[in-house]
């Protein structure tokens, strides 16, 4: 019995051992399999990949300088025309709907009446003195 029990022991120990070398060798194998290629073009190309990498950053570095250009261009030059034309549009709509609105008072109570002639006459006034006062700030 005491034999069987020593015998037994050794064995264990060497199939462990030989299991762990074969795990060993095994795992050496595949990651050779996967790293060689990439080893071998590595050797291959040299220096190229280690140009190739800084030149992709300079590019880079180009086209952030290129975009902070035309960020700067766009704020400093376009941007003022774009919201001088939207406010552009916003005083001519805002006219159309003032017309329309006064269009639809002058349907309701009729161009004959007293209330719409005083209106219009009072904006034709309030049009004729803006028009002076532009004249004479221009003239000063």
């Amino acid at each position: 019995q005491r034999l069987w029990v020593r015998f037994w022991a050794i064995t264990k120990l060497r199939r462990y051992r030989a299991a762990k070398c074969i795990q060993k060798y095994v795992r050496r194998f595949i990651v050779y399999k996967k790293l060689h290629p990439i080893i071998r073009v590595r050797l291959k190309f040299g220096k190229r990949t280690y140009y190739a990498f800084f030149w992709q950053k300079w590019k880079e570095y180009n086209s952030i300088c290129r975009n902070i250009r035309m960020a700067l261009h766009f704020r400093r030059y376009e941007m003022p025309l774009r919201c001088l034309q939207a406010w552009r549009r916003f005083l001519v709509e805002e006219k159309a709907h003032r017309e329309q609105v006064l269009n639809k008072l002058a349907m309701k109570y009729g161009s004959q009446s007293a209330v719409h002639y005083t209106f219009t006459q009072w904006v034709a006034f309030r049009n004729r003195n803006r028009y002076f006062k532009r004249r004479l700030r221009r003239l000063i």
